[in-house]
């Protein structure tokens, strides 16, 4: 038979035994607990990251697509500014013809050089009198060069004024 001590420490054995597994247990738990909220927050993460750079480059393009706006914008007041001083410029030269009515037309194709100086004009289209026709001729001859259109963007004034048509009505040059 067992002596009672030996029973008595055999007992203590199985119940420290008994404790360490619900210990084990218990501390097993917990640790699937924590590496569930890890990885939890590893998503949350993970999506607030996206999130983030989701918004940076919504940002990003809303910021390029203002940008180009607005380059637009100036391009086409430079532009509009460029174009008032074309026809102010012909204008200052331009001595309508005394035979010059209302309905006359003379287009001209204009040629630039990069300086804004006229290379050639040549008539595209007429319904005028050989009067206003050579009084056009003669108000460019005059003009010879538009510095100001020297100044432009290359890009701007290669896509409008290295070549350009420009139409004279008596209506629209009377002062």
């Amino acid at each position: 038979m067992l002596k009672p001590l030996s029973a008595i420490v055999i007992l203590m054995m199985i119940a420290i035994n008994a404790l360490a597994d619900t210990k084990a247990n218990e501390l097993e738990s917990r640790v699937a607990v924590l590496e569930a909220r890890v990885k939890l927050l590893e998503a949350f993460i993970i999506q607030s990251t996206e999130e983030a750079e989701e918004e940076k480059a919504e940002s990003k393009k809303q910021t390029e697509a203002e940008a180009k706006q607005q380059a637009e914008a100036r391009e086409q007041a430079a532009l509009s500014d460029a174009l008032v001083y074309v026809r102010d410029e012909i204008s200052k030269n331009w001595k309508l013809p005394a035979g010059a009515r209302n309905g006359m037309l003379v287009e001209v194709m204009i040629r630039l050089a990069p300086s804004g100086e006229i290379i050639s004009v040549e008539v595209v289209t007429r319904n005028a009198t050989d009067t206003m026709v050579e009084s056009v001729k003669d108000a460019l001859r005059k003009v010879e060069r538009f510095d100001k259109l020297a100044q432009l963007d290359a890009h701007l004034f290669d896509a409008n004024f290295r070549k350009f048509r420009i139409s004279f009505r008596p209506e629209d040059f009377r002062p």
